[in-house]
Parts: structure tokens; sequence; C-alpha cells
């Protein structure tokens, strides 16, 4: 069986509608530094790189959520391919 790939999606105030996957088994992390009017229980620590990449640095609040993406339909799951090759407009 395939590994996962595991993708983050670092947000500030976005909204994340879906993931969608051609096949591959995705688990996604989404990161969402926007916690204004957030319940502290609702947060947690996440840590950052220190500036220039080396070491750690402060670690920021934010919410956190993970799922396994949705193999798309084959409408999505075409289209998705179409734009990756960049065919996307040629039918």
């Amino acid at each position: 069986m395939q590994e996962p790939v595991r993708i983050a999606v670092i947000v500030e105030g976005g909204i994340v509608q879906n993931v969608l996957t051609l096949g591959v088994p995705v688990e996604v992390v989404v990161i969402d530094y926007d916690t204004e009017g957030a319940e502290l229980a609702d947060t947690i620590l996440v840590p950052q790189a220190a500036p220039g990449g080396h070491g750690m640095g402060e670690p920021y609040r934010a919410y956190v959520s993970s799922w396994p993406a949705d193999r798309a339909c084959s409408v999505a799951a075409d289209f998705v391919h179409d734009f990756l090759t960049g065919r996307q407009g040629e039918s």
C-alpha cells in the first residue's frame, strides 16, 4: 500500500473548501493563524522556523485540523489534470 503524501496548507483567515486528489492517497493538515476571538483551548502552539531557517523560532497560536483528501469526482479530476498539464480550455 502506498504511503499517503502529507500536505500542510497554511492560511491566515482563509477558507479551504476542499482538497482533491487524482487517486493518490493524501493527508491534509490546515494551519490557520487567524485566531482572533478564539478560545485558547481551540488553538495549539505551532513551531516556526527561526529567521534564516536554522533551528526553531518562537511558536505561534493557530487552529489546526486534518483529514484525508477526497478522491475527486471525474469532472473535477479532469479539470485538475488539464490544469496541471497545461491543457485547460482545449476541449
